[in-house]
């Protein structure tokens, strides 16, 4: 099991290169920091590769980051394609779980130093592994339920 959750993905499609860029570019908006984008993706999109954000309509900090890289083959386009978190959402995650291990391991050691009594120690062990569950399930169905979406109009578009 991965700390944070990615797909990757083989797709063959029997256009081109250049227009599965088209394609790609017609629906996806390249200007940084848009609140309201009005394209179905946003992003980067050359010739050769991909890096790419559906929009969803609504804020999704789970939302996956397509990166894609495609080679031209005799009978069409591989398209090579990973998912993944956007960077800031894994940074934060690393962080967060972080902290709570460390309330996790003052817990521990308060109950084994035997500085907190049972009730205390346990809740201080309990709770952050409770939230760390938490954020796994969060950020998990969050990414894989909208990375499904992303990865079936990607399919569209290009096959």
């Amino acid at each position: 099991m991965h700390i944070f959750p990615y797909l990757r993905e083989q797709i063959n499609s029997g256009k081109t290169r250049e227009e599965i860029y088209r394609i790609l570019d017609s629906v996806t908006d390249s200007r940084k920091f848009i609140w309201f984008p009005n394209a179905e993706f946003s992003g980067k999109v050359s010739s050769f590769y991909f890096t790419i954000r559906p929009e969803f309509g609504y804020r999704n900090s789970f939302a996956p980051v397509l990166t894609g890289t495609m080679t031209e083959k005799k009978e069409g386009t591989m398209i090579d394609i990973v998912l993944q978190l956007h960077i800031f959402v894994r940074m934060f995650i690393v962080v967060w779980s972080g902290g709570l291990f460390l309330f996790f391991l003052f817990g521990v050691l308060g109950v084994y130093m035997d500085i907190i009594d049972g009730t205390g120690g346990i809740i201080l062990i309990l709770v952050p592994i409770g939230m760390i569950t938490a954020s796994q399930i969060i950020m998990r169905f969050g990414f894989y339920s909208s990375a499904r979406k992303a990865q079936k109009r990607l399919r569209e578009l290009i096959c």
